[in-house]
């Protein structure tokens, strides 16, 4: 059989396969993995509860901030009415709890991270700050009680859960920002959110110093 110049120049190249079965290759797209979707879903339980919160309790809102801007902080009308409308005050703690858990375990993974490790940390520092701040004000109200300072000790608690409210009003939605941007976003905002973070607590420190005084 004679052979052409063509074939027998594909025939002897080492790099073409002319002779065996033609090879065949699949893309297989892999799938998100459901947990990066829980964790997105997370986020937006976490913005629903604070967008449903401004929206029932605006003028609870207002007055925390009136009385956050107030220097006196004078047992005022604002400040009992605030001491009795304990519910919108325990969902303003909560909100506290979940943005600072929420914006430490970014600033944790600050470069990357796997989802099941920043929601273990948020859950995880979330029951830490919970913690920390009843024991916290239980040791305050007894310390008081026994100091008989308990008219101060209760007025710096007040002060404390005030700015803790203040706080987490802010650093909730950076926090969720943080946790859904790009990197390039993200250190910038981290580093917002601890000047913020050190502001408030110098804002707290000042306030709480006439008290302790």
């Amino acid at each position: 059989v004679k052979i052409s110049k063509l074939e027998r120049l594909l025939n002897d190249h080492q790099f073409l396969n002319s002779q065996q079965a033609p090879q065949t290759y699949v893309q297989v797209l892999r799938q998100q993995p459901p947990l990066k979707n829980t964790f997105v879903y997370i986020m937006l339980g976490l913005m629903m509860l604070y967008a449903l919160f401004f929206s029932f309790f605006r003028k609870y809102v207002t007055a925390v901030f009136r009385l956050f801007l107030n220097t006196s902080l004078n047992k005022t009308q604002i400040t009992d009415q605030l001491r009795q409308d304990e519910f919108p005050s325990l969902l303003a703690n909560t909100i506290f709890v979940l943005g600072m858990a929420l914006f430490a375990s970014q600033l944790i993974f600050s470069g990357s991270g796997r989802e099941t490790e920043k929601i273990k940390y948020l859950i995880f520092i979330s029951l830490l700050l919970a913690v920390i701040y009843i024991v916290k004000y239980f040791c305050l109200k007894f310390t008081g009680w026994v100091s008989s300072f308990s008219s101060q000790a209760g007025l710096y608690i007040f002060v404390v859960f005030i700015v803790n409210k203040v706080l987490g009003f802010v650093i909730l939605p950076l926090a969720v920002m943080i946790a859904l941007c790009s990197n390039l976003i993200k250190q910038p905002l981290l580093i917002f959110g601890i000047v913020t973070i050190l502001a408030l607590l110098g804002a707290r420190f000042i306030k709480a110093f006439n008290i302790v005084r």
